[in-house]
């Protein structure tokens, strides 16, 4: 994970049908990661999320209720 400056827990209720999640501040375009239970998850349509927003993103399939999801970004300033 290059050039982050911030690692925290997403804001967002992990229950198995929630799918939108949210940062607590908002990160520059391009620079987010986001883990699952440690493991790194590929962004895009096709892999595990989607940026929707500049504070937000969308994960594919909804993380199961118990799942551990972080995130690591470049925070604007």
């Amino acid at each position: 994970m290059p050039n982050v400056t911030k690692v925290t827990d997403p804001v967002g209720t992990v229950n198995g049908s929630n799918r939108d999640f949210s940062t607590p501040s908002q990160y520059a375009s391009g620079t987010l990661f986001v883990l699952v239970n440690g493991i790194w998850v590929a962004q895009g349509a096709d892999n595990g999320w989607t940026e929707i927003g500049p504070d937000t993103f969308r994960m594919n399939v909804a993380p199961p209720l118990g799942y551990v999801l972080q995130v690591a970004y470049k925070e604007l300033t």
